[in-house]
């Protein structure tokens, strides 16, 4: 049964996460708490998990590691989101106002459409900021990210808070869409990065992948590939046993 659970947890809370923004009342929507309360709640509920089905007890959590985290995740909901609410979003807004440009079109479009180009618009700017921070003069605001070597669900918000920005930016302001598909894709996305770096033993599809952090950058390869190299895999496992620390 337990087993069961697990390996349908994923499906059916992207499931809930539809069925409440696609049904959500305008009350709800106009609340300026409703998305941060919303997406805090699916980070401690993934956190938790960890408590009821963790990968390794070795990994588990000190109590100054969770007081770091907390510390983190209470910096980007309280901070890091109004920051980039009052220096990017709402002067990209002022600025399509003022150009006249308008995309009502986007308003009419099924629901489902609106979800998927919120998607496009996120996940393509996250992509290249990310190769951005690879490949230039900003690498060090993403390099702490790579010594993280002990993962947890809270960890995809610690780093520096320059980077946690970046990747935040977002052209959304320029289009007109219903708060509802674009809080889905918030709740969806912040979801998805507590899954990716939980320690809760999930039964993951094939697309899962494992990633080796160090201080050159990420070295991403694909698990069977790991498997076929027991060397590389070993010292893999053995950097996620490790604390979590961070080289200068």
């Amino acid at each position: 049964m337990k087993r069961i659970v697990f390996s349908l947890f994923q499906p059916a809370t992207l499931a809930l996460i539809v069925l409440l923004w696609a049904s959500a009342p305008a009350s709800l929507l106009d609340k300026a708490w409703a998305i941060t309360a919303a997406s805090i709640a699916t980070l401690a509920m993934v956190q938790a998990l960890e408590f009821a089905n963790e990968r390794h007890a070795g990994w588990r959590q000190s109590p100054r590691e969770f007081l770091t985290d907390l510390f983190y995740v209470i910096l980007y909901y309280a901070v890091i989101v109004t920051v980039e609410t009052k220096l990017a979003d709402d002067p990209l807004a002022s600025a399509k106002h003022a150009l006249g440009i308008t995309t009502a079109w986007a308003m009419h479009l099924p629901f489902v459409v609106q979800v998927a180009l919120v998607v496009f618009l996120v996940e393509f700017g996250q992509y290249w900021m990310h190769r951005l921070m690879h490949n230039s003069f900003v690498w060090w605001t993403h390099a702490p990210h790579h010594h993280i070597t002990q993962l947890n669900a809270a960890k995809g918000l610690v780093g520096n808070p320059l980077e946690l920005f970046l990747v935040s930016l977002s052209v959304i302001a320029l289009f007109d869409l219903p708060k509802n598909a674009v809080f889905l894709c918030v709740q969806r996305a912040h979801r998805r990065v507590g899954l990716r770096s939980c320690q809760c033993s999930l039964r993951a599809s094939a697309l899962v992948r494992v990633r080796l952090h160090d201080g050159r950058g990420p070295q991403p390869a694909p698990f069977g590939r790991l498997q076929r190299n027991p060397l590389q895999l070993r010292q893999c496992v053995t950097a996620l046993r490790s604390p979590v620390r961070y080289v200068s």
